[in-house]
């Protein structure tokens, strides 16, 4: 007896539907390489601001990116 797909194919959906509202909830995350600090630490002397994050600590995620980029891309065709 073949077990329909119709279930896998709704799993699949709910699990793709959580993940896209939770990077809704929160699209910028911490970035790797100052942890959040917005400094890179010198030797001497005073940090430097990242060059990453460019200060501020975090980094908008890739979906994030991703829809901001398709948003800017057709109002610009319009």
């Amino acid at each position: 007896m073949d077990t329909p797909a119709i279930p896998a194919l709704a799993i699949l959906a709910l699990i793709t539907l959580g993940y896209l509202l939770r990077r809704a909830a929160r699209p910028f995350k911490t970035c790797r390489h100052c942890h959040g600090m917005g400094r890179i630490p010198r030797r001497v002397g005073r940090p430097k601001p990242c060059r990453h994050c460019h200060g501020h600590g975090i980094r908008p995620r890739l979906t994030h990116r991703a829809a901001r980029t398709t948003r800017r891309t057709y109002h610009d065709a319009r």
